[in-house]
């Protein structure tokens, strides 16, 4: 693996090229806006069938159809440095799960609660300067480690540590301290006979420093398997893909995953990028984003639609990972509070495309699903008492659907 697998052999070269050239397709390397059409297009259709065969090809290192969040545990400091800041994920403790006449109860909290959702691991974010490369890790495998003991693969979980650093020095001492404690146990997650470990923010890194880091792996031998974040910011560069940003940290990576709030609108160019470099893609599914504070921003979940649709595509890109950013979107908000979907939470929809990624039967029966739900008229006040009979509007106003 390491750095052989980053380099292509001719055959594979000519391979892509040809594939490339039949899909029509470049890579963006200057900032160019995409045409509304083509928008609209990438929102209306999955990613391409070509693309998604030479991402599957490309991919196979990644073993197995594997669920993967990324979670900001509770506790982690802001490092936004924000006056009146709060630990993030504090807001909405993630164990609050009040049950109903029509909310069927939910693990609490922890590893059950992560594979009631679908998940088979989960990277937990950590960052230089503030944490211990082992930080957060350690409960999470002690958790973890049973399924690896137990009759059932599909059961298994795996925990890997996402790092985000600013030098060289730190990430490598990051890596040591995890590598110490990963060792010990069956649920810290390998690629071979290499510690799986992702890659958050890689820009705030100089390009330089990347080039020490992946010396430093190799030379020294480090038994690691670097899933860096692509970070393609593409709603900052007008909903495009700018390869050349990117190229100044990719290199560095084994493979690569995306944290991206407009995944959207750039599917292919996502996938032509991982196939150009030969990164395997690990993926990268937005449920929402929504932090609730003074500087943070939103992407507007729509119910469940956003995940649906971010799923949907996801199934047709030929990546066997798929990484949910995060699982505190994921679970937060619609836990506490009815969804568009009728008590579908985005947990019980990513269990519903996690079971049909992986080929395995659904988890849950879907329900049925609040398809229109008209705000009374301010004019005619009559339309807010019908409003208050939710048996009425259920049966004139829903219907049983085929999928959450």
């Amino acid at each position: 693996m390491g750095t052989s697998f980053r380099r292509m052999t001719r055959h594979t070269t000519i391979i892509t090229a040809a594939i490339l050239l039949t899909a029509g397709a470049g890579i963006a390397t200057s900032k160019t806006p995409i045409a509304a059409e083509t928008r609209r297009s990438i929102l209306a259709h999955s990613p391409d069938s070509t693309l998604a065969t030479l991402v599957a090809a490309t991919s196979t290192q990644l073993p197995g159809k594997q669920v993967w969040a990324h979670m900001v545990p509770h506790g982690l400091a802001d490092y936004h440095e924000k006056p009146g800041k709060t630990d993030y994920g504090s807001t909405y403790p993630l164990d609050l799960i009040p049950g109903g006449p029509s909310s069927p109860p939910r693990p609490t909290s922890g590893l059950p609660r992560a594979q009631a959702a679908g998940l088979t691991g989960m990277q937990i974010l950590t960052f230089e300067g503030i944490n211990r490369g082992s930080d957060f890790t350690k409960e999470w495998m002690k958790q973890a480690d049973p399924t690896w003991n137990d009759s059932h693969p599909d059961n298994d979980f795996s925990i890997a540590p996402c790092f985000m650093a600013s030098s060289s020095d730190g990430l490598i001492r990051m890596i040591r301290e995890y590598l110490e404690i990963a060792k010990e146990h069956a649920s810290a997650a390998k690629i071979g006979d290499k510690f799986v470990i992702y890659i958050y923010g890689p820009r705030n890194m100089p390009p330089q420093q990347w080039e020490k880091v992946r010396d430093t792996i190799d030379q020294q031998q480090l038994p690691v398997y670097l899933i860096g974040d692509l970070q393609t910011d593409s709603s900052q560069t007008g909903h495009t893909l700018d390869a050349s940003r990117i190229d100044t940290y990719a290199h560095a990576f084994d493979a690569a995953w995306n944290f991206e709030d407009s995944s959207q609108y750039i599917w292919n160019d996502i996938l032509r990028y991982t196939i150009s470099r030969s990164l395997p893609y690990a993926g990268g599914i937005m449920p929402g984003y929504n932090r609730e504070t003074p500087g943070g921003g939103i992407v507007d979940a729509q119910g469940t639609t956003m995940m649906r649709n971010q799923w949907e595509a996801a199934l047709t890109s030929g990546a066997p990972w798929q990484n949910i950013i995060t699982w505190n979107d994921l679970v937060e908000h619609t836990d506490i509070k009815p969804s568009s979907d009728w008590n579908i939470t985005r947990s019980d929809i990513n269990a519903f495309y996690a079971a049909k990624l992986r080929g395995l039967p659904p988890t849950h029966t879907p329900r049925r699903a609040l398809h229109h739900h008209p705000q009374p008229h301010p004019s005619r006040p009559n339309s807010a008492r019908r409003s208050a009979h939710p048996q009425r509007r259920k049966n004139r106003r829903h219907r049983q659907c085929a999928t959450p």
